[in-house]
């Protein structure tokens, strides 16, 4: 017996909730790491959940997604704060571990999160194609020229420069971690169907998520799927899990996008606004579900989009260059004192009667 059914069993309060997350990609509920985090939990304590897919972070006020709207009188955002709210006031899922289990579990969250999310991201943007994809998929999407070219830039360049800081810097270093994290988890799991026993805990979700992401993801190189391979009892895991809380992806990944939108009835195209309402310059908008198969990517619109932006690069290089052929001479003749730039004589000040010969 699942924890959602012995919530519902014991008349429980199933608090109803609005989950502001990013568009769904890869066929996932989701593409973000804590936003698909949350869902899978709310899912595994029994909220009723409907789902609205928010394309900026400026729909929630504090500027972080996932952002919840509990019982339409609460808003918290932020996975940590939603997954801690729900541990107090609803059902904590670790209540059946020991002092040494939790102990256990928050050190293997700690570390995994790090690596599992850094590892992606090094895959994702440092490999030219990889982040074409991930510029045409997320940024070309969700913003509009030439917002979308900047934000891409902004998110290439300062993802790049963290993970530098942190120690990836390069594809032998990343695919090594990745294995090591994969080997800890693989082993921690075993041959159990939950990482502490038969009942899911938040450690159960978190890895859920993140798995879930590295296998999915439809990257034109995606080496953390080809690395997670080898480790069976891992995808066991995550297909096990997909069975029992989002039981229609097993048989179809696009109804997962939909399964994940609606719980308990809700109606996913009549979703308030977040309380104060988004900015009106923001799209907020509930995406259809994806076609079984369908890949969020338009392989034409990858080479035409790479055609303008060289394009428009050498434009702007090229106007750069003029401007700057043209300028340069006379700024340097200029403040050098040979001052043979001079306004028009019209333009000039009249002289005073008073000034000197």
């Amino acid at each position: 017996m699942d924890t959602s059914t012995e919530i519902q069993q014991l008349n429980i309060h199933r608090p109803r909730v609005i989950l502001y997350v990013y568009p769904p990609c890869w066929n996932l509920p989701t593409r973000d790491f804590a936003c698909l985090h949350v869902l899978t939990f709310l899912k595994v304590v029994g909220a009723h959940v409907a789902v609205c897919y928010v394309k900026s972070t400026a729909a929630s006020p504090d500027g972080v997604l996932p952002m919840a709207r509990i019982d339409d009188n609460l808003l918290i955002s932020g996975a940590t704060n939603i997954i801690n709210h729900f541990t107090h006031k609803v059902t904590d899922l670790d209540y059946e571990l020991s002092r040494e289990q939790k102990c256990e579990s928050s050190t293997c969250f700690t570390v995994s999160q790090s690596i599992l999310e850094n590892v992606a991201k090094f895959i994702w943007y440092v490999d030219e194609d990889n982040y074409e994809h991930i510029r045409v998929t997320h940024n070309d999407i969700d913003y509009p020229f030439p917002i979308n070219t900047i934000t891409a830039y902004w998110d290439h360049y300062n993802i790049t420069n963290q993970l530098s800081y942190l120690g990836f810097v390069n594809k032998d270093v990343v695919q090594e971690r990745a294995r090591t994290c994969y080997q800890m988890l693989s082993d921690k799991l075993g041959a159990q169907p939950f990482f502490f026993g038969g009942s899911p805990t938040t450690l159960d979700t978190f890895v859920y998520a993140y798995l879930r992401i590295h296998m999915s993801s439809l990257v034109p190189h995606n080496e953390l799927s080809t690395i997670l391979a080898s480790f069976p009892n891992l995808i066991h895991f995550v297909e096990h899990f997909s069975r029992l809380y989002y039981p229609s992806s097993s048989s179809s990944a696009s109804a997962s996008s939909a399964s994940a939108s609606t719980t308990g009835g809700e109606d996913q195209h009549s979703l308030p606004p977040p309380l104060g309402g988004p900015p009106a310059h923001v799209s907020s908008t509930v995406l259809s579900p994806l076609n079984e198969g369908e890949v969020i990517v338009d392989v034409d619109k990858m080479e035409r989009s790479k055609d303008f932006n060289r394009a428009r690069n050498w434009f702007l290089l090229g106007a750069a260059a003029v401007i700057g052929i043209w300028v340069g001479p006379q700024m340097y003749r200029y403040y050098q004192g040979d001052r043979t730039y001079a306004p028009p004589s019209s333009a000039r000040r009249p002289s005073s009667p008073f000034s000197d010969p």
